[in-house]
């Protein structure tokens, strides 16, 4: 069948495959294990810089917190 706008329509009943019988098919996307380690480290070298930043200026306003209230 053909809508109006000109794209086909997919009958669900001859294409619907539940998420069992999808992982037992092993059509999922396999990773390789370098791409992954270089994924894994493009990623930590952004977050791990950033998660100190926020410790330490979290760490400044603890202190400066404490030194407000130090009399």
């Amino acid at each position: 069948m053909t809508l109006p706008n000109g794209r086909s329509t997919i009958d669900l009943e001859k294409v619907s495959m539940s998420f069992d019988e999808h992982i037992s098919s092993g059509s999922g996307n396999v990773i390789d294990p370098k791409e992954e380690a270089k994924l894994v480290r493009r990623i930590d070298m952004r977050l791990i810089p950033a998660s100190r930043l926020f410790y330490l200026l979290s760490f400044l306003d603890r202190a400066n917190i404490v030194s407000h209230y130090d009399i």
